[in-house]
């Protein structure tokens, strides 16, 4: 005789059991041949079976499925968030990461402040167990925050950091990343931005006069001022950016056959033209 409807047998087992002797659950599924189980746990196993009924009653259950694990429930708050480096505009911060079923993807980190002035939040997403939060106050309170995420999910959040603290000084690499992403990105446009006057350096005063704010910009020439001069020649106003391989072609030239002077002149003819001798 035809199937009238199903009823679904539902167990939950624990690591340590199987099966037998397992208190089941029924699950009417009329006359459809899936049926999704919702409501279980979270990292718990379930096992299934099926029964059917017709016009003469319910048949006995059909064999136990496998046990089948739902996913882990969503990692830990990381541990141990510290601070590892404070500058001028950012604080960098790690962490230990939390236990997990499986494996982590990714964290998120909350940066709350700054703390006086009532400063918003901003976040930060990464893979590592380190983040490096930029564009911050100078001489300002931040208080972080980060939680881990799962294949399960995001979990909790960590416990507030400490309050850190920015820096009042520009550092080396700050002053570098500033000044190449207000003038150009390379450095020979930021060496002409810079240069108004066209006499082949950048006085400290031209340094500033760049900058919206003049104190910012002196701020940034002082960390690049190393020899404590007042003016930047090109040769040396390049060799700060050296990391970023953006020696313009004229410094490719075997200079090192001129002598200062010389070589002094070569750099400015190169970016402001050859001038005629009086």
């Amino acid at each position: 005789s035809p199937i009238d409807e199903y009823e679904l047998q539902v167990i939950s087992v624990d690591r340590q059991q199987t099966s037998e002797g397992a208190q089941p659950r029924g699950l009417w599924a009329g006359k459809a041949l899936a049926l999704c189980v919702a409501r279980l746990n979270l990292g718990q196993g379930y096992a299934f079976a099926v029964r059917a009924r017709n016009d003469r009653g319910w048949g006995p259950c059909g064999p136990w499925s496998q046990v089948i694990r739902t996913a882990p429930p969503p990692p830990l708050p990381p541990q141990q968030l510290r601070p590892v480096e404070s500058t001028a505009a950012s604080i960098t911060v790690e962490w230990d990461p939390p236990e997990s079923d499986c494996a982590l993807v990714e964290y998120e980190v909350s940066c709350c402040g700054p703390i006086k002035v009532g400063g918003g939040q901003r976040r930060a997403r990464t893979k590592r167990t380190e983040c490096r939060m930029t564009g911050l106050a100078r001489f300002s309170s931040y208080v972080f925050r980060v939680r881990a995420r799962s294949f399960s999910g995001w979990g909790l959040w960590s416990e507030p950091s400490e309050v850190l603290r920015t820096m009042g000084a520009a550092t080396w690499e700050e002053a570098r990343d500033s000044i190449l992403r207000r003038f150009g990105g390379t450095v020979s446009s930021a060496f002409r931005a810079l240069d108004r006057d066209g006499d082949g350096a950048v006085s400290r005063d031209e340094f500033a006069a760049a900058f919206g704010d003049p104190t910012e910009g002196l701020r940034l020439f002082v960390a690049l001022d190393v020899a404590g001069r007042g003016r930047l020649g090109y040769r040396e106003f390049a060799q700060c950016f050296s990391q970023f391989k953006a020696t313009p072609a004229v410094m490719r030239h075997n200079v090192h056959e001129y002598s200062e002077d010389d070589r002094q002149q070569l750099l400015e003819e190169a970016y402001h033209g050859r001038r005629s001798s009086a």
